[in-house]
């Protein structure tokens, strides 16, 4: 999850993860699809990966990242991303721009990204 300004970097940042990974970026702005809100509600992981891939134009989310930006837009997806954790194996970032405090499970990411110098990797 990133918290920033508008306008630091964060949605490029995950682009630049994505194509390091060498990984599909599935990219969702949550400030545009508030309609999603009652979705993510639902806590359905079903019907929320359904109404996500129909965002993104019916591309499956199993083979990439997905991000979920400006979700503070979107209250519930905030829950919803615990669901994802231990439900699924899509990989999510998340990006916020607002002061908001969100407690959040431990992701466990795969040794496959090369930190480059002054980066350290968090327990």
């Amino acid at each position: 999850m990133f918290r920033g300004a508008r306008q630091v970097g964060k949605s490029t940042l995950v682009r630049l993860l994505a194509q390091e990974l060498g990984v599909p970026l599935h990219e969702i702005n949550l400030e545009r699809h508030t309609r999603l809100n009652p979705i993510f509600a639902s806590r359905d992981i079903q019907l929320i990966r359904q109404e996500l891939e129909f965002a993104i134009g019916h591309e499956s989310l199993d083979d990439g990242i997905l991000f979920l930006d400006e979700i503070q837009a979107t209250p519930a997806a905030l829950a919803a991303l615990r669901d994802f954790y231990e439900q699924t194996s899509i990989a999510v970032i998340a990006a916020f721009s607002r002061n908001i405090w969100v407690r959040l499970a431990k992701i466990n990411w795969q040794n496959s990204l090369a930190l480059g110098p002054g980066i350290q990797q968090c327990p």
